[in-house]
Order: C-alpha cells, then structure tokens, then sequence
C-alpha cells in the first residue's frame, strides 16, 4: 500500500517493483494495481474497496489501514487465503501512516528511523533491512510502541 502512483500505468517503476517482489520470494495472487492512482495519479482517501490486488496505490497519508484491511478481505474471497489481522504488518516512513493500524489487530511499524528528512518527516532512501522484522504492534521512531 503507497501514497504514491509508483510512476502510473504500466510503467518500468510498477514493473520493477513486481520482479523484486517475486525474487524476494513473494507469493502475488495478481500484478494487477489497484487503488485509486491504478491507472496514474489520482491520491485519494483509500477505503477497503479500493484493494482489488494487494499492490494498492493512491492512499492518502491516515487511509492506509483501509486498503489493508480491503487486501484481507479481497484475498478471503478472490483467493481463498484467510489471513487474520495479526499476521498482517504494515511498514511505512511516516507516524501518520502507522499509527491509524491502532486498533485493527494488525502490525504496523515505522521504517527509516535512523534517515529523516525533518522538513517533511519522512524517511530517506527507504528502510534499513533490520528494520523490517515481524515484531507484533504498532511501533514508531525511535522504536517506541504506541500506549494500547
């Protein structure tokens, strides 16, 4: 799940992101996009609906946990995989994006903690791969969980 449209429809950034996945190991059920920017910038309030793929763009900074609770639900029916909310985890470089999974039952974690653009409060250059870990919670920088 993205704010961004990862350079619109069939671009080389979109298909870029898909082989990575896929050599990391991924199991994509689609390499369809989905979300309100699916076929170029369109950044909106994402809702469940909005997440007919689990490659989702477009959200809104504080909709995020919208489109991954719609992933859940649009694996349950298109692909018969049932994922309860605790083994769902969401990483993002922005507090604002983290902290509305308060509440879902689901994971998230802020990233880029150690590379911060002050100016815009977001990570620089993406997450450090310690980073990405299966911790339960919802934890933002400087890995503090948020009160429950």
């Amino acid at each position: 799940v993205t704010a961004g449209d990862c350079s619109g429809f069939n671009s080389p950034e979109r298909q870029a992101l898909v082989k990575q996945f896929k050599e990391a190991g991924a199991k994509l059920p689609s390499t369809e996009w989905a979300g309100p920017s699916k076929l170029g910038e369109a950044r909106r309030a994402c809702t469940a609906a909005d997440a007919t793929s689990t490659l989702v763009t477009g959200c809104l900074d504080g909709t995020k946990q919208e489109a991954a609770k719609g992933i859940v639900t649009w694996l349950r029916a298109t692909q018969k995989v049932d994922i309860p909310p605790e083994n769902v985890w969401h990483y993002d470089d922005r507090e604002m994006n983290v902290a509305p999974f308060k509440g879902t039952g689901m994971n998230a974690r802020m990233v880029s903690c150690g590379t911060r653009d002050a100016r815009f409060n977001t990570g620089l250059c993406g997450a450090d791969l310690s980073e990405v870990v299966d911790e339960p919670g919802i934890i933002v920088c400087p890995s503090k969980p948020v009160a429950a």
